[in-house]
């Protein structure tokens, strides 16, 4: 269900990604999966885009995880911080495990 973007540089997806997660919503996450098949690039290549993210807060890039609901990496501080971020946002974390009622699909992202 990925999105036709009109360039296909490193730059304009990485703009285009930075766009994308920053419309999710405090207290939600997304998963790299969701966010890389709407660009329609590689969940790999947007945690790589995310961890070069150079506004961290700005473009809220520790409310993506796994589609697992694992948090996986946040480069400026560690898991640890990104896990204490998205709890201050009111996302509940369970052993490092984020329940899927808190991720919010493309259809929310797009339409909100």
């Amino acid at each position: 269900m990925g999105v036709k973007f009109p360039c296909r540089t490193r730059e304009c997806l990485k703009a285009a990604l930075y766009a994308l997660v920053s419309l999710i919503p405090e207290g939600r996450v997304a998963s790299y999966k969701t966010v890389a098949e709407a660009l329609g690039i590689s969940p790999r290549l947007a945690a790589r885009f995310l961890a070069a993210n150079p506004d961290p807060i700005v473009v809220p890039c520790h409310r993506v995880v796994h589609n697992d609901g694992r948090l996986g990496g946040y480069t400026p501080r560690g898991p640890g911080f990104k896990e204490k971020l998205l709890v201050f946002e009111g996302v509940k974390v369970s052993r490092g495990r984020v329940p899927r009622d808190a991720f919010v699909s493309l259809e929310e992202l797009l339409n909100s």
